[in-house]
């Protein structure tokens, strides 16, 4: 079998392995700001970005030290048939409820995706199969404040795989968001705002890739201001990339009533090299002096394999073998999404008052077929070749209205909104024999689910003294949910969440902000439709319409420290989950006599709670050297039932973190290094082994206009997971392989002339200064 990761040799990297580096990641990250401020009487200057994104505005009730202002910076915008404009652009801030992150920063983003830039984010994990969590938690993940199909349920994983970072703006992530946003997500939200539809870009740009084993990317963006009241701007994006993976599956199925195992070793490899492109388009029109209309396009394709090779044996209680099979599986998957935005933005005669309404569409598409061959090289009873066919249809839809007023109310401001969003979901699953006895018995399933959200919120915010700010807000969501297949089924529910966030300002470089915001995780589609599907002769899984959302209430307390182009944060937060959707397994009888297959489904069992310390810095340590690093430590502990309700209980510390250098060689030359270390993940049912990557990057400017880098992913090829699972009714290990050892070899260039030390890109524009009328914050308008 091809295998595409090379061995661990001597002594290489083992520090990252036995936890060595993890305690010096911390110590790192504790020892930075001392270090950073003996360097020189007077503290260098963090570089101000030409490519800085517009700036994350506080709200009007909070007050910003003099020593956390950011630095303006002057670019002349492209110029209008009768006017030129000038704007300032601003770095991006921490808000009261959100952490703000900058991808353009990052020299590896010109070839990453969203999956990886999601990866360097504190607190934030994205495994190899493309399942996100944000401090061991689940985590909601929106575009521009709101919902797409495209990150939702099985095409999450997909998607971050596949989105180019180069078309990121800015990453937010709120561990307590405010009344504003949807209580969706246990862990809390990670918000991704889009470049798009937001800014003039100063000239045309063009950025193309070439990576290793034939891969390859390209991406163009431009945008005019037509008129000085109408901007345009697009992008388009192509990608040919993947890791490709292999997997050693070894698990036993344990008889309930006997204690007799059964046992089933799997060896696998799939190719996963896949072509993605996007084409995405944007119109900001200034009305007049108070309102703005704002609208996004945006279309998204990708075309992936399905091809893959596994084997397998299969043992008996006595555990002599039983079966020796191959499966040769042939075919593709196509996948497609297409978005559209509508939004209206009106500013009132009096201070601070906004109206604001947003509409969005979001639909997604798949198809994937494959052609498969079941060989067996030894069966006991006999068993003949055979093959089968699978087909599998999917179709979400989303449309999502939502309306946001704001109004100067006793010294602070008082806000209020609507959120109504209809989502479908439909899908088709078919498995057909085309000859012998497959291992996988015929099946059509259809899936039809319609899930609509109706939700009203209120919220306060006002800035007490000159020191304390406090918002808070209130919460209330309806859900509607009909099964329109098998069985059908209805489920109804409200659930009522409310939201603090305390702001207060030590020094002019010192904050403390304490938030808490109740969160729940609602069951997706799959989760919810009970009909079987079949995935082999021994295993299945099937929804449970009885599912209620898992509530989850969460504290956190915040230092932060900003001067001079340093900042260090060290937040201490819990969380605790009750009524947890879990995952529990049982026999059900087979298609074939006297066998029986190992069914997974999902109910609301037991309990869970989480805490631990987050700590972060950013700054240069010399003229040369800056570092972005990050360490995390969570305890978590895990309180279930088995199958016969017995209760037990399992703990563990998950300790994460990463570290990002960038050195300046000379004027033109600058090498990176990016060193991610991913800690213990617990289950109910299962943990995952720690692990690593490090990436290298070397970046060369020969002009204002073209630029030239190198990129190395995963340079000690440690991209490897290993989870242990433990039941009453299995228990296994599962070992993954990936191909992360990638080189890729990047060339920029910005067309026109060019003035200055750096390329003028991404520039925001407007009539009114910084993202014109959006106002609000990142995202568009903030929280709508």
């Amino acid at each position: 079998m091809k295998n595409n990761n090379l061995p661990l040799s001597g002594s290489r990297f083992r520090a990252l392995r036995n936890g060595t580096a993890l305690s010096t990641l911390a110590a790192l990250v504790l020892a930075a700001p001392v270090w950073a401020q003996t360097q020189a009487q007077t503290p260098a200057q963090t570089p101000v970005q030409t490519t800085a994104p517009a700036q994350a505005q506080l709200p009007a009730t909070e007050k910003k030290p003099e020593d956390l202002k950011t630095t303006p910076v002057e670019a002349e915008a492209q110029e209008g048939p009768t006017t030129t404009v000038t704007v300032a652009a601003e770095r991006p801030q921490n808000r009261a409820d959100r952490q703000v992150y900058d991808p353009k920063t990052d020299a590896e983003t010109p070839v990453s995706v969203a999956a990886d830039t999601l990866n360097k984010v504190p607190g934030v994990a994205v495994d190899p199969e493309g399942n996100v969590t944000l401090r061991g938690s689940g985590v909601t993940i929106l575009v521009d404040g709101k919902p797409s199909t495209a990150l939702q349920g099985e095409n999450r994983a997909a998607t971050l795989q596949s989105l180019s970072s180069e078309d990121i703006d800015t990453i937010e992530v709120m561990n307590n968001p405010g009344a504003q946003f949807s209580a969706e997500g246990s862990g809390g939200i990670i918000n991704i705002v889009m470049k798009r539809g937001r800014f003039v870009q100063q000239k045309p740009t063009l950025t193309l890739n070439k990576g290793s084993d034939d891969r390859y990317g390209a991406n163009f963006s431009a945008s005019r201001q037509i008129t000085p009241k109408l901007i345009l701007n697009g992008s388009v994006n192509i990608r040919h990339d993947g890791r490709p993976n292999e997997s050693t599956d070894d698990r036993k199925r344990i008889n309930a009533l006997t204690g007799e195992t059964t046992r089933a070793v799997t060896e696998s490899y799939n190719p996963r090299l896949s072509d993605m492109m996007s084409v995405n388009g944007g119109l900001n029109y200034q009305i007049n002096d108070n309102d703005t209309l704002a609208g996004n396009v945006s279309y998204q394709r990708r075309e992936g394999s399905n091809t893959g090779l596994s084997h397998s044996l299969i043992y008996d209680v006595n555990d002599i073998l039983t079966q020796d099979y191959d499966r040769i599986s042939r075919g593709e998957n196509n996948n497609e999404t297409v978005e559209g935005t509508l939004r209206f933005d009106h500013r009132g005669d009096t201070e601070g008052e906004t109206l604001k309404f947003n509409l969005r569409y979001s639909e997604n598409t798949g198809d994937s077929q494959s052609e498969n061959s079941t060989l067996y090289s030894y069966a006991v009873p006999a068993r003949t070749d055979s093959s089968d066919r699978s087909n599998r249809d999917t179709k979400e839809k989303l449309l999502n209205l939502s309306g946001d007023y704001t109004h100067g109310l006793w010294g602070g401001d008082a806000s209020t909104g609507f959120d109504i969003q209809n989502q479908k979901s439909y899908s088709r699953t078919l498995n057909q024999r085309t000859g012998g006895t497959s291992p996988i018995p015929d099946q059509d399933t259809i899936t039809d689910i319609v899930q609509t959200i109706s939700a009203f919120y209120v919220n306060y915010s006002k800035a007490y003294t000159d020191k304390l700010s406090l918002s808070s807000g209130l919460r209330v969501e309806r859900t509607d949910v009909e099964i329109k297949t098998g069985t059908g089924g209805e489920s109804n529910y409200t659930n009522v969440t409310p939201s603090v966030n305390l702001s207060y300002i030590l020094s002019q470089a010192e904050r403390l902000r304490v938030g808490y915001s109740r969160r729940i995780r609602r069951p997706g589609a799959m989760e919810l439709d009970p009909t079987i599907v079949y995935y082999s002769d021994q295993y299945a899984s099937a929804g449970n319409a009885d599912l209620k959302p898992q509530e989850t209430d969460k504290f956190s307390v915040r230092y932060e420290y900003q001067k001079s182009g340093y900042s260090y944060n060290v937040e201490a937060f819990y969380s605790k989950d009750l009524k947890v959707i879990a995952p529990v397994s049982y026999y059900i009888p087979g298609t074939i006599v006297g066998t029986d297959v190992l069914l997974r489904t999902r109910t609301n069992l037991g309990e869970q709670q989480s805490g631990g310390l987050e700590m972060s810095f950013d700054g240069k340590l010399t003229e040369k050297l800056r570092m972005r690093a990050s360490s995390t430590v969570t305890y978590f502990e895990v309180q279930s039932f088995d199958r016969n309700l017995v209760p037990y209980e399992r703990t563990g510390t998950n300790v994460s973190g990463r570290i990002n250098a960038d050195y300046k060689m000379t004027a033109k030359d600058t090498v990176g290094v990016n060193i991610n270390v991913q800690g213990k993940r617990i289950d109910r049912e299962s943990y995952t082994d720690p692990f690593a990557t490090a990436n290298v990057n070397y970046s060369h400017r020969f002009s204002n206009k073209l630029f030239l880098s190198l990129n190395v992913t995963d340079i000690f090829e440690l991209a490897n997971t290993k989870t242990y699972t433990r039941s009453d009714t299995q228990e296994g290990i599962r070992e993954r392989k990936q191909q992360g050892q990638v080189a890729y070899l990047t060339l920029r260039y910005v067309f026109g002339e060019v003035r200055g030390t750096q390329p003028q890109e991404d520039m925001p524009q407007g009539p009114r200064g910084p993202r014109g009328n959006w106002g609000g914050g990142p995202g568009g308008g903030g929280p709508m």
